[in-house]
């Protein structure tokens, strides 16, 4: 029992939780992600049609944010992030 506990527990310590995003509202939650994080003064790379890098210049800090494409049954040669 004190097995099944523990495993369990680790179960919900390493998962991730997805939110349902209603439909026609991702613009806004990316733009509220932009903002909550104060990315301003940015500069953008076009890696493919699929991904883009940002450096963002906050309070003279210099941030890396990536937004990338996948389908979700390819094997990634690099994860889907968003990161800050």
């Amino acid at each position: 029992m004190k097995l099944i506990i523990f495993l369990l527990m680790i179960n919900l310590c390493t998962s991730q939780l997805y939110t349902r995003i209603p439909f026609g509202e991702v613009e806004e939650e990316l733009l509220e992600f932009i903002y909550l994080n104060q990315l301003r003064n940015c500069f953008k790379y076009n890696n493919n049609i699929n991904q883009i890098t940002l450096k963002c210049l906050n309070n003279d800090i210099l941030y890396d944010v990536q937004f990338s494409i996948r389908k979700s049954y390819e094997i990634p040669s690099d994860y889907l992030s968003i990161s800050v």
